[in-house]
């Protein structure tokens, strides 16, 4: 996927389902007083619909997720456009089972396909994409409590980085992953509020409406 990583290659950042809970909302990345990215987000308990603006790379990202009931990613397909163009420049395409993420991707350099190897417990999030996030963390066991590693697949880079989550109450925690450590907030119902990089001056804030959560 090395034609995606060149397109979207940016500043990285890198309980029970309820398909009855309807979820729509917005997250606006920030850097410092400038806002880098807004996304907007519908979750119905079993697909997340998502597309993000990225003003200053002239692209826009529309996307769909599934999950299983354990959050666990079944499937993924994004169109990747340039300013308001209705054609794509680039598709993508997953589908997740216990043990490989088989993919495709579909750019004006031509088509690929891969297959990467699983190992549990997995997840799933696009560079950028913060309700991905929001569903990922949801996979955190509050219970259990301590850091709680996941083997994140990205499409960047087709393949998995390790994702290191760990709360220090019931609202706020941190992730680390590819060597960025990012702050969250979430909602009692394990909503994601907000998150940021300190080291890069970034914040995501979620606006109105609801973020997905269990």
């Amino acid at each position: 996927m090395r034609e995606f990583h060149i397109l979207v290659s940016a500043l990285f950042v890198c309980g029970s389902l309820h398909a009855q809970r309807i979820e729509s909302g917005t997250y606006v990345m920030s850097q410092g007083v400038t806002e880098v990215t807004r996304e907007s987000y519908h979750f119905d308990g079993t697909a997340l619909a998502d597309t993000v603006d990225i003003p200053s790379r002239g692209i826009r990202m529309a996307s769909i997720a599934s999950y299983d009931g354990s959050f666990s990613p079944v499937s993924y397909a994004l169109d990747l456009f340039r300013g308001t163009a209705e054609v794509p420049v680039q598709r993508v395409n997953v589908t997740f089972d216990d043990t490989t993420a088989v993919w495709s991707t579909s750019t004006e350099l031509g088509d690929s396909t891969g297959v990467t190897q699983l190992d549990g417990p997995y997840a799933f999030m696009q560079n950028l994409v913060f309700a991905h996030l929001a569903v990922v963390l949801l996979k955190y066991d509050h219970t259990s409590g301590g850091e709680q590693i996941l083997n994140v697949w990205m499409p960047e880079q087709a393949a998995t980085l390790a994702m290191t989550i760990e709360f220090t109450s019931s609202t706020l925690g941190s992730v680390e992953i590819g060597g960025t450590v990012m702050t969250v907030e979430i909602d009692e119902s394990g909503g994601l509020r907000r998150a940021g990089v300190v080291a890069q001056n970034v914040t995501v804030e979620s606006l109105a409406g609801t973020s997905p959560s269990g």
